[in-house]
């Protein structure tokens, strides 16, 4: 894992928070909904995920995790083609 120090050069996808609460705010330590990017590293075989700043814990719904889990299998896919 890295320590969310580095720039990925991301910097113009917009990612990180967004300032919404879409599915409403789940505590005080909610800092709403993330912009995320996700992508295939085949020189160091590795998915990354850039959230686009430092997170401490990220909740999901169901289907935001269904989401998450298809998109890492379709990653798992394009590294191994």
């Amino acid at each position: 894992m890295d320590s969310g120090k580095e720039n990925l050069g991301n910097d113009h996808l917009g990612l990180g928070p967004t300032g919404k609460f879409p599915q409403g705010k789940m505590s005080d330590h909610d800092d709403g909904e993330l912009k995320v990017a996700m992508a295939v590293d085949k020189k160091n075989n590795r998915i990354v995920i850039d959230f686009g700043t430092p997170i401490t814990w990220v909740g999901l719904s169901a289907e935001d995790a269904r989401m998450l889990a298809i998109s890492l299998l379709l990653k798992v896919k394009e590294m191994e083609d």
